[in-house]
C-alpha cells in the first residue's frame, strides 16, 4: 500500500472506502482541501485504475493525482 493525492468531487470522510468496480482499493486518510488516500498497489493491480474514476462507499467520485 502507499499513500497518494487524491481529488473529488464533494468532501470524503475518514475512512471511506474507496472502489474501483467490486474492489476495494483504499482508503482515505486524510480529509479536507487536501485529501489522502491508502491505497492497494496489487491484487487489482494500480495500473489498471491509476487514471480511471475511484467510488467511495457513497459514490462520491475520485481520482488519484500523481
Amino acid at each position: 500500500k502507499k499513500l497518494y493525492a487524491i481529488k473529488s468531487e464533494k468532501n470524503l470522510k475518514i475512512g471511506d472506502d474507496l472502489s474501483f468496480g467490486n474492489n476495494k482499493v483504499g482508503t482515505v486518510l486524510i480529509n479536507g482541501i487536501y485529501p489522502f488516500a491508502l491505497i492497494k498497489l496489487f491484487d487489482p493491480n494500480i495500473v489498471e485504475f491509476k487514471d480511471k474514476i475511484l467510488l467511495s462507499q457513497n459514490n462520491i467520485k475520485t481520482r488519484i493525482i500523481s
